[in-house]
């Protein structure tokens, strides 16, 4: 059974109020309950100065560290929050708020404490999770460029091969009658010609054959960059 706070948590849950009005407004019962937790009974269990100022600040280190506390965290809490919830729809914490948003609270909590974030004396060459993100997009971006060039060339040469064997297919011995007989001559359709070399016609048939294919391509590319880090 959960206590009921102290006079700091008390505070603590009014200043997250001001600050945060329609998180608190949603999420009122669950954080009248976590934020106590975080303050009054959980053991962070590190030096509050190894973290950063903010989750975008994070190293890659620093980032696995917070995980391991927020697991840890997660797990002394739903131990006694879920004693007392009497949802039968609700299992996890998931089910109530996003892990996105606890983060949030988390370093709401930390800006709290007297410290000195990490992000404040680190050597500049250390990468943080937001240039690790900007660095993963930047290279899905030009892997995607390059994938796509080679796939609109690959469909051009077949589209261009698929109308050369119709010409050829399409064309037809037309019989001309004349006075003397008939005279048999080879004739193609140009009608059918300026339709299947069309720019337009040719574009549209490209396009389609791109968009039903873009999908699985990205996928793929996804799946190959996120392979690199």
């Amino acid at each position: 059974m959960a206590q009921s706070p102290q006079i700091d948590s008390i505070t603590a849950l009014k200043e997250f109020q001001d600050e945060f009005r329609d998180e608190f407004r949603l999420y009122t019962s669950f954080l009248q309950q976590f934020i106590p937790f975080l303050m009054e009974d959980f053991d962070i269990g590190v030096k509050l100065s190894s973290l950063p100022d903010c989750e975008e600040n994070e190293s890659l280190d620093e980032e696995h560290l917070r995980y391991s506390i927020m697991h840890r965290l997660l797990e002394e809490f739903w131990d006694i929050y879920s004693e007392d919830e009497v949802n039968p729809n609700i299992e996890t914490i998931d089910d109530i708020v996003d892990y996105s948003f606890l983060v949030k609270v988390f370093y709401w909590y930390l800006k709290r404490k007297p410290r000195e974030p990490s992000n404040l004396r680190r050597a500049k060459d250390v990468e943080i999770l937001a240039q690790k993100v900007q660095r993963r997009r930047h290279m899905f971006n030009e892997n995607l460029i390059s994938l796509l060039e080679v796939q609109r060339e690959a469909t051009h040469q077949r589209i261009e091969k698929e109308a050369s064997k119709r010409i050829k297919r399409e064309a037809v011995i037309k019989k001309v009658p004349s006075q003397q007989g008939s005279l048999s001559i080879t004739q193609d359709y140009p009608a059918r010609q300026q339709l299947l070399w069309n720019p337009k016609i040719y574009r549209v048939r490209q396009d389609r054959f791109l968009w039903n294919k873009s999908r699985l391509f990205l996928k793929t590319l996804a799946l190959l960059t996120a392979r690199r880090f």
